[in-house]
């Protein structure tokens, strides 16, 4: 549609603003699309359990633009009550590169331990790397 609107407003005999009309209906139909996906994962995971676990593995996507940050590939391993070890990943875009040992925070619906794509990611809970044994009694 804004292809057909520019190509109009080059060579026919349509106002000038016909493009921008069309580049407006584009914007305006790719914003509520953007927020309402967002909601909808925020939905998913509404009833899902609060959990803290720890980074166990990080792969960099090296595919990425000059000016934006690298993605990453997060494994996180967390503990639940009852003894229960999960296992999810995570893609995310960060400023610093995550490393193995540091703790984050995340929802997740199912207690299944192989469902790696059950995560809603939350938030980096330390920036301190932490290693096996270290700060356990």
């Amino acid at each position: 549609m804004l292809a057909a609107g520019i190509l109009l407003t080059i060579v026919g005999d349509d106002p000038w603003w016909t493009g921008l009309v069309a580049l407006c209906v584009l914007l305006a139909s790719i914003i509520p699309w953007c927020v309402t996906s967002l909601m909808l994962d925020i939905a998913r995971y509404a009833d899902g359990e609060d959990t803290v676990g720890t980074v166990t593995k990080v792969v960099a996507d090296e595919d990425m633009g000059p000016d934006s940050n690298p993605f990453y590939d997060i494994t996180v391993s967390a503990e639940l009550a009852g003894g229960e070890i999960i296992r999810r990943t995570t893609r995310q875009s960060e400023r610093t590169e995550p490393r193995p040992g540091q703790r984050i925070r995340f929802l997740h619906t199912t207690r299944d331990p192989d469902d790696l794509k059950d995560i809603l990611f939350i938030e980096f809970v330390d920036e301190v790397v932490r290693r096996r044994g270290e700060g356990q009694s």
